[in-house]
């Protein structure tokens, strides 16, 4: 397990790292592989992983504090306790809702076809997803 690196100095956690390349790789595969198939602009996509990266980070963090409540309540945290307990973590599904939120924002403003933006973007999902799994094993959280 190497669950923080050091990069010019500064510690990185591993984690962050993953995510990071698997964000950079899953919207890269969506942009200029799956657009060749669909008439959708590639700046749309581009902008609309941003929306849903967002929503899913949102999302994420949610569903991470809300299936702790349960553990601050039962032990009695102080406030700091309380805050620093929401500081790690994120849930899958939560930042898979929170990423379909996204997209289904960026659809609406834009006016641009949910189905055809979600044939593109879904695709991106388990290779962003494999990456960050890596990053758990790094951490030593799932293994």
């Amino acid at each position: 397990m190497l669950p923080i690196i050091n990069v010019f100095g500064h510690n990185v956690a591993m984690y962050s790292l993953m995510i990071l390349i698997g964000l950079i790789f899953g919207i890269l595969f969506a942009v200029f592989y799956f657009t060749k198939f669909y008439n959708i602009k590639k700046e749309d996509v581009f902008y609309c992983s941003l929306f849903a990266m967002i929503g899913a980070m949102v999302g994420g963090k949610a569903l991470y504090i809300i299936t702790n409540i349960p553990n601050v309540i039962k032990y009695h945290l102080t406030i700091k306790q309380f805050f620093d307990a929401f500081t790690g973590g994120f849930v899958f599904y939560g930042g898979l809702i929170g990423g379909f939120l996204g997209t289904l924002i960026y659809s609406k403003v834009f006016k641009i076809s949910l189905k055809e933006l979600l044939l593109i973007i879904i695709p991106a999902i388990p290779l962003v997803h494999a990456f960050g799994r890596i990053g758990c094993f790094c951490a030593g959280c799932c293994y």
